[in-house]
């Protein structure tokens, strides 16, 4: 765990896989890359209109209708004030001001984000950047621990049925 200081608040949070609850990693994951799909401006919202056309154009209606999709999700989000990079730092909050963090649903995750609302938004989104990577790292090497161990056991297995 990591203790920061964010917009005046004693922050707490998980930074190694290992040590948070699976859920809180999976809704993390699910708000950083809900991020990367949204149309931060009016060039963005151009950008994704074009490309649904051309997803249109080439057949592609599947694609194009989960695209349109994604932009009103988006949409929903920035008229309600939520703001998915906000969502994935808070999820990563295990105690605020020195009082345990329980709950994670996305009223209580839009609850810490507020409180946080001072900080800029590049240094959350630079600290929640560099979770992800590091959180992602971790995540592959714990992945890789059980298959290791079950390749061993199967060639043990292997060996000794062969006998």
């Amino acid at each position: 765990m990591k203790e920061l200081t964010i917009a005046g608040h004693k922050v707490v949070i998980y930074e190694d896989v290992d040590e948070m609850p699976m859920a809180n990693y999976h809704r993390f994951n699910k708000f950083v890359m809900f991020e990367s799909g949204l149309a931060p401006d009016a060039q963005g919202v151009v950008q994704h209109i074009v490309k649904v056309s051309q997803l249109i154009a080439t057949g592609n209606n599947d694609k194009a209708q989960e695209e349109l999709s994604n932009m009103m999700q988006a949409i929903n989000y920035i008229m309600g004030g939520i703001s998915p990079m906000g969502m994935a730092f808070a999820s990563l909050v295990y105690s605020l001001d020195g009082e345990r963090i329980t709950d994670y649903s996305d009223e209580s995750l839009q609850r810490i984000s507020n409180i946080l609302a001072g900080e800029s938004f590049s240094t959350l989104r630079d600290k929640v950047l560099q979770l992800k990577k590091k959180l992602t790292t971790t995540y592959k090497r714990t992945l890789a621990r059980p298959l290791v161990s079950r390749q061993k056991k199967k060639q043990h297995n292997e060996y000794s049925s062969a006998k």
